[in-house]
């Protein structure tokens, strides 16, 4: 109930304050699970991510979300899934591969921490967790692009893409959860790509 709530007012804002363009919304499944993975240029990301469907998203964040009450507050409220970016732990791994099994849409941000210099680094090195759920999982990973500034003259987008076609892939091994993650990125700076052209 908070998070629907919570998504329509914030949705709504957003949309007016930084005039929100959406593509791809349909590549956003109706139901079952999927990995969502995400550019990160802003703590406004997670938000604008849910302006793309009315289903729940389960966050990926980092812990220090919660070293506050209303952190904490908002954290369990919308069902987030902390965790510690210095030493991330099997239960959180567990956590994320439960969500999806359930059904759910998780939403990671794999570079980890917010991309400050978006115009001279196109995308942060990634983590591994993304690649790891999905192989685990098996769930379709959708990548998803945002673009423009969070200002009301800019203007913002955000874009989603076809299901990641994993290829080369046999397992969950080291080398296969390497090889997925070079995927995801090539998926992800594809879409970047074409957001310039359409």
């Amino acid at each position: 109930m908070f998070y629907a709530i919570f998504r329509e007012l914030t949705a709504f804002l957003t949309l007016v304050w930084t005039r929100l363009r959406r593509t791809g919304r349909e590549n956003i499944p109706k139901s079952g699970g999927a990995v969502l993975v995400c550019n990160h240029l802003s703590v406004w990301d997670m938000i604008t991510a849910a302006c793309l469907t009315r289903r729940p998203i389960v966050f990926v964040g980092k812990k220090e979300i919660g070293s506050n009450p209303f952190g904490r507050f908002f954290a369990n409220a919308v069902g987030a899934i902390l965790i510690d970016r210095e030493n991330p732990g099997i239960s959180t791994l567990k956590e994320m591969i439960a969500a999806v099994e359930q059904g759910k849409l998780l939403l990671i941000f794999p570079e980890g921490t917010r991309n400050l210099q978006p115009e001279k680094v196109d995308l942060l090195p990634l983590h591994p967790g993304a690649a790891m759920v999905a192989l685990r999982t098996g769930a379709r990973v959708l990548p998803l692009w945002i673009s423009g500034h969070y200002e009301p003259i800019h203007g913002l987008r955000i874009r989603c893409g076809e299901a990641i076609a994993f290829e080369g892939i046999e397992g969950t091994r080291k080398r296969d959860v390497d090889l997925a993650e070079a995927q995801i990125r090539e998926a992800l700076l594809r879409l970047r790509q074409s957001s310039f052209f359409n």
